[in-house]
């Protein structure tokens, strides 16, 4: 069985930061942290920074805000 990695995930609500104090779901968190992505967009929640990393994923907030992603 081979495994893939994503290299982008887009969820509607993003996980919690216990140590950060963003809002989201727990669940979320506990999913991603034994997982490895290199990026995963949420939103849903207002976070006062927009890019959180946690373990070896980095999570990108963008309720209220705008992102222009070139290849």
């Amino acid at each position: 069985m081979t495994t893939c990695k994503n290299d982008l995930i887009l969820l509607h609500q993003g996980p919690d930061d216990p140590i950060g104090q963003q809002v989201g779901e727990p669940l979320i968190r506990e999913y991603f942290e034994n997982k490895k992505s290199d990026i995963i967009i949420c939103g849903h929640c207002y976070w006062e920074r927009p890019l959180v990393t946690m373990g070896e994923t980095q999570f990108l907030n963008v309720d209220s805000k705008v992102f222009v992603f070139s290849r």
